[in-house]
């Protein structure tokens, strides 16, 4: 399963990972080129703790993640297959455009079947 459909400047992490200082057994692949920045968390504590600025910036980037991370649960526990590709195509328009199905059905927690009805579903209706 991916994890997190990454959009440009997205800062992505695993928080279990980060705070028990284990390898990740969670995987992202990049449809497109990327640029990834490995920063070792000791450094970062390091410039968190000399500099006020990037202990906020470092805050802010755990908030994010928090935030983010409680926001898919509730999406995809509450909301149904339409509703969450709809959510999807308005808020990450060109994901639905360059990301592979295979890929957005993984992201959505569907079926691939399940995508491509949703699909003819939300084209139907947006035709009449």
């Amino acid at each position: 399963m991916i994890e997190h459909l990454a959009c440009e400047k997205d800062v992505v992490w695993c928080i279990d990972s980060y705070f028990n200082r284990e390898p990740t057994h969670l995987m992202m692949d990049a449809v497109e080129n990327s640029v990834l920045w490995e920063i070792p968390r000791d450094i970062m504590e390091e410039l968190s703790d000399a500099n006020g600025d990037i202990a906020y910036l470092y805050r802010s980037f755990f908030e994010n993640s928090l935030m983010l991370s409680q926001l898919k649960a509730d999406i995809l526990r509450f909301e149904s297959a339409n509703d969450r590709y709809a959510r999807l195509q308005q808020h990450f328009p060109e994901i639905t455009r360059r990301a592979p199905l295979t890929m957005i059905a993984s992201y959505l927690q569907m079926t691939l079947e399940t995508l491509s009805r949703v699909r003819v579903s939300i084209a139907n209706a947006e035709s009449k």
